[in-house]
């Protein structure tokens, strides 16, 4: 009976950790093709032509406030969105997004997002470095349109809050406008395809 009790308190043990191994392993995942379009991305801002030859990354760039005027109730306000995609002679047509990053200048205060893209367009990793109040570095790593886990300046949580969960929604909301300005982009440069 001890034995048959030990049995399966050991069970339930090994079941209750299985999927913190199963979001650790999505995490690893999820860096692991973090740090190879990081540096695809890198390679392809270098040189443009012959940067990124495994996925033939091109990258378009569309600024708001260039020129860095002022407006009213705002101050001096710039956002660049880079949008990282396979293309080129490596695809036929542009269109199959892989990094997006958005830096934003709001008088003194900057921050830039990152959105990483897994192969079927969904949104996998967000990062945002900021110079302002709250939390300076935060990242936030999603499964099936879910967040999993969240890292504010290093501290890391998996159970995630309420305000994690609203976050999150927040992003996937943004993430949701920005694809769709990416497509209207291409779609223009296609010819209204």
């Amino acid at each position: 009976m001890k034995q048959q009790l030990a049995t399966i308190f050991l069970l339930s043990l090994l079941a209750g950790s299985v999927p913190a191994q199963s979001v650790d392993q999505k995490i690893e995942k999820i860096r692991k093709l973090y740090a190879e379009v990081a540096e695809e991305v890198e390679q392809a801002d270098k040189d443009p032509v012959e940067g990124s030859v495994k996925r033939g990354l091109v990258m378009n760039e569309l600024t708001i406030n260039k020129n860095n005027r002022v407006w009213a109730a705002v101050g001096t306000f710039r956002v660049t969105y880079k949008f990282y995609y396979e293309g080129g002679d490596a695809a036929p047509e542009p269109d199959r997004l892989v990094m997006v990053s958005v830096h934003s200048q709001h008088a003194g205060r900057f921050l830039t997002d990152e959105y990483l893209v897994g192969e079927d367009g969904s949104l996998l990793f967000y990062f945002a470095k900021a110079n302002r109040d709250g939390p300076h570095e935060q990242r936030v790593y999603f499964s099936n349109g879910k967040a999993i886990r969240v890292i504010e300046d290093e501290k890391a949580r998996d159970k995630l809050t309420e305000e994690d969960a609203k976050h999150a929604r927040s992003i996937r909301g943004r993430w949701s406008e920005i694809r769709k300005l990416f497509e209207i982009s291409n779609n223009d440069w296609h010819g209204g395809k």
